[in-house]
């Protein structure tokens, strides 16, 4: 999910290479306003596409909001030691260097997308000026969910139904910072989820939504256990 900008007279990676890095986002040079996708799954097949694009063997990490991106040598360009290179999660650039790029353990992970959650985790923080990397406080535990409630339907639930006392009705509402729903081998919800905030007040206000109904099914909410 990177992009690579550099000057007409540096390395500049061809739209042949670029087309290699995972999950990219191509700014198509001639149409700066418009941008095309290129997404590779785990088995490195076109999402949406046919045929398929080799899964560089390399990865490379943002330092702001710690994405991972798969890389090649030759993403690089053929000259000098690297070029710069711009990360489309949260904008940060930095120069890589064809020496700082690590191997992708192949035998023990997967590299996938990353999760629509997580990105827009990443987008709420920013638009705070809160670090990509925050993952909020106030932690709650949410049980007894139904397998098809998504992690934007459940963020929708507290935003809409956890109100601080005392407030007008705009300030009452809190703000959730991240929903993890956690999934089982088989990608499908296990029925429970973690979700945090982005203060402590917010936190103690979604506790009032034990007991409420998320598509059909009353939810437990409590602090987690550790």
């Amino acid at each position: 999910t990177t992009t690579t900008t550099t000057p007409a007279n540096k390395n500049k990676p061809t739209w042949e290479v670029k087309q290699h890095l995972y999950g990219l986002d191509l700014i198509n040079e001639e149409e700066s306003s418009r941008t095309n996708s290129v997404t590779l799954d785990a088995e490195g097949e076109v999402a949406g596409g046919a045929g398929a694009l080799p899964l560089p063997e390399k990865y490379i990490t943002c330092g702001k909001c710690k994405s991972l991106f798969a890389i090649s040598d030759a993403d690089l360009g053929d000259k000098g030691k690297g070029c710069r290179v711009k990360c489309s999660v949260c904008n940060n650039s930095w120069y890589q260097s064809r020496d700082r790029l690590f191997d992708i353990p192949t035998e023990s992970h997967d590299m996938i997308p990353a999760n629509k959650s997580d990105l827009n985790r990443i987008a709420r923080n920013l638009s705070r000026d809160i670090p990509p990397s925050f993952m909020g406080v106030n932690k709650l535990y949410v049980g007894n969910l139904d397998w098809r409630t998504s992690s934007d339907e459940l963020l929708d639930f507290f935003e809409t139904n956890a109100k601080k006392e005392g407030d007008s009705d705009d300030e009452s509402k809190v703000a959730v910072c991240d929903v993890s729903i956690v999934m089982g081998p088989d990608g499908r919800s296990r029925g429970f989820a973690f979700v945090s905030f982005y203060n402590e007040v917010d936190g103690k206000a979604g506790l009032a939504c034990n007991g409420l109904e998320c598509n059909g099914r009353e939810l437990a909410v409590r602090e987690p256990n550790n």
